[in-house]
């Protein structure tokens, strides 16, 4: 049993990274018939580093021409990524899937393995940077089985091996089903992912003993503006001009304006870099090829930052949030102006089919003969009850209330009666009809109701 245990145990121990396996040789044999590169940019001397997976050659091109300055030995370094480190001014391969470092001195042409780790394989794809420290950080990728939502960091701690960050959640967001753009660590994580049409912009900030993934734009986005020679680019480093970020080919995103936009240009761009020894210039490295499947067609362009920006056009991307706000917006102010025509209309509609027009001096009434007027305060204060009952859809109201809103308790009971019947009949008689009558209640024939009568008023149906 100790023996079957042991020979199990066996083929779960990485193998050495050193060995030549079965799968290398067939990587080697893929990528030598396929001419399979990879390519790295020095900013500072302006010199790309381009190495054939399939022979292990090494070339150097910059505008005056291009040398193959080293062979190396393409069974040791074979699916690799390669970044030129400014800061220890070496070129860096790394496992394609991550696992081994190596450093290439470019002056000395000396190799030499930094790492105390071994081929990861499953973090093919991934995206990362290396901080002025030295550390490699990695964002995703994928090998064996799933795609990851995980970053790596390679020597933060010195032991040359890789290790999980544990202090950003991983748990619910981002997706692993998302497909990953960029990676970037200023002050807090950047990552930029695309997924379901979107590029989705998320900023890892402290929530107490974690940092969650929170989401600082969206913007719809088509697949194929991430195809092209710029999705070679498997590190942010030296793509920062400020707070302006080019996480890919002609796309720049400023981090604190969250403002995402796309440089106006036919040019198929590999990358916009910005020298970390003068950063008052930026490098635009472009091709002619859709896919770099022939790098050396690459060619460099160096402008001022400043007349960059400011000489070129840009386009203005709309993120998900500003175009849901002017959705809103829209909709808001289109409810308002569509509550605002029927009140219009409808005030228009009833000052045009109101019959009264009273005033504090005089009331109109248009009646279907013609226009009446009356001017004394007392005809004025009954029109005023009349316009409102007509107004409130009522042609009727009890005698009783009608002389308290009219008279107010003054006076005697005849007396008020008197005026208030002398009243009645100067109106009826000046509209010529019977307006206004009095009848007793249906339901209590002690009491009596004032009734309008609105047939023979304009507009009246």
């Amino acid at each position: 049993m100790i023996v079957l245990l042991l020979f199990l145990f066996s083929f779960q121990q990485p193998v050495d990274s050193l060995d030549i396996d079965y799968r290398t040789l067939i990587d080697m044999n893929i990528h030598y018939s396929t001419n399979t590169y990879r390519v790295a940019f020095n900013p500072d001397e302006k010199d790309l580093y381009i190495y054939h997976l399939g022979t292990g050659v090494l070339h150097k091109k910059n505008n005056t021409g291009t040398t193959a300055i080293d062979t190396l030995d393409r069974y040791l370094i074979d699916n690799t990524e390669i970044l030129y480190d400014t800061r220890s001014k070496k070129l860096k391969f790394i496992d394609a899937g991550l696992g081994r470092v190596f450093d290439y001195d470019t002056n000395i042409k000396k190799l030499e393995r930094t790492d105390k780790s071994y081929r990861l394989r499953s973090f093919y794809g991934f995206k990362g940077f290396i901080n002025p420290n030295g550390s490699i950080f990695t964002y995703g990728g994928s090998g064996e089985f799933l795609p990851k939502n995980l970053i790596l960091i390679f020597k933060q701690h010195g032991q040359s091996e890789w290790w999980q960050e544990e202090t950003v959640n991983q748990s619910s967001y981002p997706s692993v089903f998302e497909s990953h753009i960029d990676f970037l660590q200023l002050k807090d994580y950047y990552l930029i992912t695309y997924y379901e049409d979107k590029i989705v912009i998320r900023r890892a900030v402290n929530k107490g003993e974690y940092k969650e993934w929170k989401i600082n734009n969206q913007y719809r986005f088509r697949l194929s503006e991430l195809e092209g020679p710029s999705r070679m680019y498997k590190f942010s480093n030296y793509k920062l001009f400020k707070s302006t970020f080019n996480f890919i080919g002609t796309y720049f995103y400023d981090l604190e304006g969250n403002k995402l936009q796309k440089w106006v240009t036919d040019k198929k761009v590999y990358g916009v870099f910005n020298p970390p020894s003068n950063n008052d210039s930026l490098h635009v490295v472009y091709t002619l090829s859709d896919d770099a499947k022939n790098p050396f067609e690459f060619e460099i362009q160096s402008y001022a930052i400043v007349d960059f920006f400011e000489n070129n056009t840009f386009e203005v991307i709309e993120s998900e949030r500003s175009r849901l706000s002017r959705f809103l917006l829209i909709l808001l102010g289109s409810i308002i102006l569509i509550v605002s025509v029927i009140t219009i209309v409808r005030n228009r509609r009833f000052k045009n089919t109101n019959p009264f027009t009273v005033s504090e001096l005089s009331v109109l009434v248009k009646t279907k003969n013609g226009k009446v007027s009356f001017s004394e305060k007392i005809e004025i204060d009954l029109f005023k009850i009349i316009n409102r009952l007509f107004n409130s859809g009522t042609d009727k109201i009890e005698l009783d209330q009608l002389d308290e809103l009219m008279f107010k308790g003054l006076g005697y009971k005849t007396h008020i009666t008197t005026r208030r019947n002398q009243l009645f009949d100067k109106i009826n008689n000046e509209l010529g009809h019977s307006f206004i009558r009095k009848q007793k209640s249906s339901s209590d024939k002690r009491r009596k109701i004032v009734v309008f009568d609105y047939s023979i008023l304009k507009d009246h149906q």
